[in-house]
């Protein structure tokens, strides 16, 4: 009989333990009418749902892209190059590079990122000094990069400060008879490209506008060394080479996201 009163015990002890780890239950007699009476209750009413909305559609504020042709001008130093040319009784090479190019990219927010290239190269000619005949001298000049452009302006006009990075080269070519058996030299070199700049911007349409900036292209020709030397053992270049000032003008395609 004891062990049926532990069982008992034991049982009981055991109901206890689950019942306080289910937490107690309370259920009236009006819930327990209210379910015998209705046991296909239907659930309560659920809130208001908000009308299905339209599929989303593309629409980025503020991204446009444009690019196009590109003309430049840049002022230098060129007496470093008068061995080539009044040296040898040729006409001097202009102080200056006229280049041709284009530029292009994507601008969001009025930040504009693309790329560009140019080039552009001088030639003169003549007869050489000391009875050697006909002869000629040219540079030549190229390169490409990153540009990066904060754009500010409204309706047709604005302003742009930007600044054009890269690598180019620069290569340097005579012909005459007082060059050496040859008859012929150059030379070429790479270069660093770095070019800040200010402008303004006019957009007589929507998907067309015109650029213009000026700044500083700064770039270094290290011209020493044997390089420089003809086969008839001439000095072609007297000191190295600089940038200086430059304008560009744009004449872009697209849309600039206003």
């Amino acid at each position: 009989m004891k062990r049926v009163w532990v069982g008992i015990f034991m049982f009981s002890m055991l109901i206890s333990l689950v019942a306080s780890a289910a937490g107690p239950v309370s259920v009236s007699r009006d819930r327990l009418l209210l379910l015998a009476l209705s046991p296909d209750e239907p659930p309560a009413p659920s809130a208001p749902t908000a009308p299905a909305e339209e599929p989303n559609r593309v629409k980025i504020d503020g991204f446009g892209g444009y690019g196009g042709p590109m003309v430049s001008y840049l002022w230098m130093d060129m007496s470093p190059l008068e061995p080539m040319t009044k040296d040898r009784g040729l006409d001097e090479f202009v102080g200056g590079m006229f280049f041709v190019g284009g530029s292009g990219g994507v601008i969001k927010d009025n930040f504009f990122i693309g790329g560009f290239g140019f080039g552009g190269s001088q030639q003169v000619s003549g007869k050489i000094d000391g009875g050697f005949g006909h002869g000629d001298a040219e540079i030549g000049m190229g390169g490409g990069g990153l540009i990066i452009e904060a754009n500010s302006g409204k309706g047709q006009m604005g302003v742009v400060l930007g600044a054009m990075l890269g690598a180019g080269g620069i290569w340097l070519e005579a012909d005459g008879d007082d060059l050496g058996p040859d008859g012929e030299w150059d030379a070429s070199s790479g270069v660093g490209l770095a070019y800040p700049y200010l402008g303004l911007w006019f957009a007589p349409t929507e998907w067309m506008f015109v650029q213009l900036d000026a700044g500083y292209m700064f770039f270094e020709l290290d011209a020493t060394g044997g390089d420089y030397w003809s086969d008839s053992h001439l000095d072609m270049v007297d000191g190295q080479l600089y940038g200086g000032p430059q304008v560009n003008l744009k004449i872009n395609f697209g849309s600039m996201g206003k």
